[in-house]
């Protein structure tokens, strides 16, 4: 037990270090840093995201379902093949950081039989899981399953004020933009007049495409809580990402649970164990 604890701590310590410790420091001016604070809690108040007479960030988790389309990502210059999403939730807590996605999917292609799939990212540590339950490492998904948290526009505002000093705001186009490194990587995250965060945007290492940009884009914002949990948190209907500028996933969001459902990631035993944790 006392082990299991300290790994615990472990990586919950590792998982925030991801946000404060990938670019070194840069130093702002005290009207810059107030500049960027002003920014990131006006467009998180846009969203629900700030309670309280302290008006605090008090969004910790959230779940979500959809329907929509993936693509299976090929080489560039190949098709990539589409697969229905009959059903999809996510699981997200921003405090661990983790995510769990459960989907079902058809395809890709005619005649081929539907596929379950569960992938999920808890702190430093990344697996799979079959219908049994049964674990399967994946070390080297963690950062790219960690994008998928920080990419949200919640968590990107999260993940833009954690970086402090180091998020920079600019106006381009006549938007504003918030720029700051995350999970090993410099995002940007792009508002628009309404306060809302229109894209964002990060360069990743893809095991298939090699160094290529991820996007997302976001649009629809609404409560999408069904009479039961309504929140006032407002979540993008539509969510579209690209790979290199070509659409990986578009995402129709069916119902959105803000209202901080209980969101856990245990870490299996076998998946620590592969990624040189407690034996």
């Amino acid at each position: 037990m006392h082990r299991t604890a300290l790994a615990i701590v472990a990586v919950i310590l590792s998982a925030a270090q991801m946000i404060h410790a990938q670019a070194p420091a840069r130093a702002t001016s005290a009207t810059e840093a107030s500049r960027a604070k002003a920014t990131i809690d006006a467009a998180a108040n846009a969203l629900g995201m700030l309670r309280g007479v302290q008006m605090q960030d008090s969004l910790v988790t959230v779940r979500y379902s959809a329907t929509g389309t993936i693509y299976e990502v090929r080489p560039a210059g190949t098709p990539w093949p589409a697969s229905t999403i009959k059903t999809y939730t996510a699981r997200v807590a921003f405090d661990v950081p983790g995510m769990r996605v459960d989907y079902e999917r058809t395809g890709p292609g005619p005649g081929l039989p539907t596929v379950k799939a569960t992938e999920i990212v808890g702190a430093t540590y990344a697996w799979n899981e079959n219908a049994a339950g049964d674990a399967q490492p994946m070390p080297a998904a963690v950062t790219e399953r960690l994008l998928q948290i920080w990419i949200l526009p919640h968590g990107a505002l999260k993940a833009a004020r954690a970086a402090g000093d180091r998020t920079l705001v600019t106006v381009e186009g006549g938007a504003t933009a918030l720029t700051f490194p995350v999970a090993g990587t410099t995002m940007k995250v792009w508002i628009n007049e309404k306060r809302l965060v229109d894209r964002v945007e990060a360069r990743i290492k893809h095991p298939v495409l090699g160094d290529t940009e991820l996007q997302a884009t976001y649009s629809g914002y609404a409560d999408l809580g069904d009479v039961s949990y309504k929140s006032d948190v407002f979540f993008p209907a539509h969510i579209v990402q690209k790979l290199g500028g070509v659409t990986v996933s578009d995402l129709t969001i069916t119902n959105v649970n803000a209202y901080n459902p209980y969101v856990v990631f245990p870490i299996p035993e076998n998946v620590e164990r592969a990624s040189g944790g407690s034996k």
